[in-house]
């Protein structure tokens, strides 16, 4: 079975003034590629033609940096992309947590804060996050996801003190007295 597309802009993504008339694909892979009265000599009986009307064709896109699973992963966090200070963080995060049953012991995770965007003009610190909670985990990531802040309770937990070194490649903020600031 073959479909052949024509009238319509086809891209074929090898030369950027590449427009051929038609294309033809037959059983999932593109089998022709020109003039529009070629291609239809190539058809068989119960081939099917799709007039484009005009609209574009390209071919399928594989995406080797795609975060599909990490979008569906986020549609589950607290969203921080709409906030503007540090205190709406805050809020946005409160605001979840009282969402949940009061056992649940689960880190409380956000993501898509942007530091630009905020009225502070700075990441949330473990002592902003410490007024979520200072019993469970709060984590929360920056839009780019290469970011994060985490209160007392996770950066305690993961046994960082003044004295743990940068990891190879970035860095810990901290205080003025050397502990991580989150």
């Amino acid at each position: 079975m073959a479909t052949l597309f024509h009238h319509g802009i086809l891209l074929t993504m090898v030369d950027e003034d590449d427009r051929p008339e038609s294309l033809l694909v037959r059983d999932g892979r593109i089998d022709f590629v020109g003039p529009l009265e070629e291609a239809r000599a190539l058809l068989a009986l119960g081939d099917e033609e799709v007039d484009l009307e005009g609209r574009t064709l390209l071919p399928a896109f594989i995406d080797s940096h795609g975060h599909l699973l990490q979008h569906g992963m986020l549609s589950s966090l607290v969203d921080l992309e709409d906030t503007r200070s540090v205190e709406e963080i805050i809020a946005a995060f409160r605001a979840r947590l009282s969402e949940r049953d009061p056992s649940d012991r689960t880190p409380l995770i956000g993501a898509k804060y942007d530091p630009a965007l905020l009225r502070e003009r700075r990441h949330p610190t473990r002592d902003d996050l410490d007024q979520v909670s200072t019993e469970i985990p709060v984590f929360a990531l920056h839009r780019s996801m290469h970011v994060a802040v985490g209160n007392s309770v996770l950066v305690d937990d993961a046994g960082l003190t003044a004295a743990t070194p940068d990891p190879e490649g970035g860095r810990y903020g901290r205080r003025a007295d050397g502990t991580p600031d989150g």
